[in-house]
């Protein structure tokens, strides 16, 4: 029998076989799915913010705590690190991890071109996050204009992406 869990933004799950972990409501948000192939651990989290220092997006992978104790769940780099340590907790390896990314959409066109965007920002703080930490992007549904929705199975890794128009 299969458990669910439905996370809101600035939450995170994590779990093993039997696990189906949904979010609702990503528009600009990033959530980050990250899959140990070998260990069948995973988890998700929905994240709303790059990251904790405002103005300076671009620099805050350097400025972040690295301590997942300190970190907060809705920043992406920092979500990202708490969602690692987790995974390796629960016997996944960080170098049998890969991520897939969701979300990131410009959902107000009138405020902000869109490579300024927090969805934009959120794509970026994301990838380079992943990249520092040496994990594969596997897949991503990213950027657009639309909301998404997605339900991860940590049984056999599939992540399902549904868009609202």
């Amino acid at each position: 029998m299969s458990k669910k869990s439905e996370i809101k933004v600035g939450e995170i799950a994590v779990g093993d076989r039997g696990l189906r972990i949904s979010t609702l409501g990503i528009g600009s948000c990033m959530v980050v799915c990250l899959y140990d192939k070998k260990a069948k651990v995973g988890g998700l989290i929905h994240a709303m913010l790059p990251c904790r220092n405002g103005s300076a997006e671009m620099e805050c992978l350097t400025l972040t705590p690295t301590n997942p104790l300190l970190g907060d769940l809705k920043y992406v780099d920092e979500a990202i690190d708490i969602l690692v340590d987790k995974i390796i907790k629960i016997n996944g390896k960080k170098e049998d991890i890969v991520a897939k990314l969701v979300g990131g959409a410009n959902m107000f066109k009138f405020f902000s071109d869109n490579k300024k965007s927090v969805g934009a920002r959120n794509i970026d703080i994301a990838r380079r996050k992943l990249e520092s930490l040496g994990i594969v992007i596997e897949n991503e549904d990213v950027g657009g204009s639309v909301g998404r929705m997605v339900e991860f199975n940590v049984s056999n890794g599939v992540l399902m992406v549904t868009s609202r128009l």
